[in-house]
């Protein structure tokens, strides 16, 4: 049965493994739970878990708020807020209530709030004129995690309130910002921006996608002792510690040969540099060998990369025999040698990377491209495929808008359709392999660089050289890439804008800090 004390058990991203939920998941587990216990139980606990931290934060913070404003709104979302205000009111802090909701209207569980709240002395603030007019940290209650079109009216207003008032000091928003699509992370008209989002039984996937991962702040989440009840197959959000476990393991006896060969094909005339940054990223993310076979005029060549004179140029033939894993696409072009090249690939009884050109070509329909996947899904050779969202639409034959709707579902359909590891790259990177899903939760707009994927690529490749499996090799290959954004060991911050030669060289730091972090935790 879900506890219903004040004891706190919040899960935060990257330090702890949760699962992921859709609201119909989240629903689902609701009612699950209401048979174990009755349902305002729940609520309560909510609410008072909620106050529990804020109130943990306010007696850390040195620069103490006039007032903490609490925004109830009309459904259960606002009967969390009433919850709040009064128990962090119980405590001595200076709260002022506002409620937008009719007294005699709402569920019997926000009705039962309300009477709590009641039940303590809290000064109240109009709702029908919303102003901010002291130095405030706000709790956002207006809206929960079930909606499905823009916010209007009087909570619009208050919303717009929230993110441009000079009094706002921090904002924590109940189980998500007031406003945001809880399935696709896109804001549906204005949003709470948040400084800490305070999520219960489960992360919701939207909190983790696109707009989503800037209007929620600080994320945690509260299972509210519930966890029991969640599909096991459910969307994962694996820990930094669960990928540093999956890192290929290195001994004093292995030699180049143990850490795999990886060939990178691709290349076109102009764009040679796609291929020679998947060789380098794959060097540097340690496979034992690298070589690139180039598709551009002999004359558009470049012999030898100085930068990394290790890395080996092969001829298309050389390269497949050299190789144990290929990674295809960077900067490959689509005329017709590139689609001769492909469906050769396709046919390779080796781990292949797929990515950009690869799978537009893929995307053409092309009847011999066609036949090459089939022999290739036939034989169960694995294979991994790493489309942004446009190329995800042009293979499923839909929509961009469509695809970031329903990443989840593009994500297994293109999976289900290549029998493939996919990555369906974006804010919230999803790995998805039939039932197996994890959303990666490193990274920011750094990646956001020409050249950015060509880098996850040899990434990738790197780590199925080095014998993970190919799903396991993709989703801690994004993990990894994320990592690039993250502040080093002796950086204060992380940078803010790279070029994509710089990730590879930030990749490599990252990697190599959290095999000693291993390594020295085994000893």
């Amino acid at each position: 049965m879900p506890d219903t004390d004040l004891h706190t058990a919040w899960l935060y991203p990257r330090e702890d493994h949760f699962p992921v939920l859709t609201v119909a998941q989240t629903r689902a587990a609701e009612e699950a739970a209401f048979k174990a216990v009755d349902s305002f139980e729940l609520m309560k606990a909510a609410g008072e878990r909620s106050a529990a931290r804020i109130l943990d934060d306010l007696r850390h913070c040195e620069l103490q708020p006039a007032q903490v404003l609490v925004l109830a709104g009309p459904g259960n979302n606002g009967g969390d807020a009433l919850i709040v205000a009064r128990t962090l009111a119980q405590t001595g802090v200076n709260v002022v209530l506002m409620d937008i909701a009719d007294p005699h209207t709402g569920s019997k569980d926000r009705q039962n709030a309300k009477k709590l709240a009641d039940s303590v002395p809290i000064p109240s603030v109009d709702a029908r004129h919303p102003v901010i007019d002291r130095d405030s940290w706000i709790v956002d209650g207006l809206l929960g995690i079930g909606i499905t079109r823009a916010a209007e009216g009087l909570i619009a207003r208050w919303i717009e309130l929230i993110n441009h008032s000079p009094n706002r000091r921090r904002v924590y928003s109940l189980d998500s910002p007031s406003g945001l699509n809880c399935d696709t992370g896109l804001a549906m008209g204005p949003a709470v921006q948040a400084d800490v989002t305070l999520s219960y039984i489960a992360c919701k996937l939207g909190l983790l996608s696109s707009e989503g991962k800037d209007l929620c702040g600080t994320l945690m989440i509260e299972p509210l002792n519930c966890e029991r009840l969640i599909e096991p197959d459910a969307l994962q959000a694996p820990s930094d510690q669960q990928h540093t476990a999956r890192l290929p393991h290195r001994l004093h006896v292995h030699h180049k040969g143990n850490h795999g060969s990886v060939s990178v094909i691709g290349g076109c005339s102009g764009m040679v540099g796609a291929a020679l940054l998947a060789a380098r990223s794959a060097i540097l993310c340690g496979a034992g060998r690298v070589a690139y076979s180039l598709l551009a005029d002999q004359a558009d060549q470049p012999l030898i990369d100085f930068q990394f004179p290790e890395l080996m140029n092969k001829s298309l033939e050389d390269a497949l025999t050299f190789s144990t894993v290929l990674a295809v696409g960077p900067g490959m072009g689509q005329s017709g040698l590139a689609e001769q090249v492909l469906n050769r690939m396709l046919r390779a009884n080796q781990p292949l990377v797929l990515d950009a050109d690869a799978l537009n070509l893929l995307a053409t329909d092309s009847a011999t491209l066609g036949d090459g996947m089939t022999h290739r899904i036939q034989a169960g050779w694995q294979t991994v495929l790493t489309p942004h969202p446009l190329e995800a639409a042009r293979l499923l034959n839909t929509s961009t808008e469509w695809v970031q709707h329903h990443r989840l579902s593009a994500a297994t359909a293109l999976s289900e359709r290549f029998n493939a590891t996919v990555v369906l790259k974006g804010a919230g990177t999803l790995t998805v392999y039939k039932a197996r899903s994890e959303i990666n939760l490193t990274g920011s707009s750094l990646l956001a660089t020409g050249g950015s994927g060509d880098v996850l690529t040899g990434c990738i490749a790197a780590l199925l050289a080095q014998g993970l499996s190919a799903f396991e090799a993709a989703s801690t290959g994004v993990w990894l890439h994320g990592l690039a954004a993250d502040p080093l060991p002796d950086e204060t911050h992380g940078p803010e804008v790279a070029g994509a030669s710089v990730l590879i060289t930030r990749i490599n730091q990252q990697l190599n800090h959290f095999l000693h972090k291993r390594a020295r935790g085994n000893r």
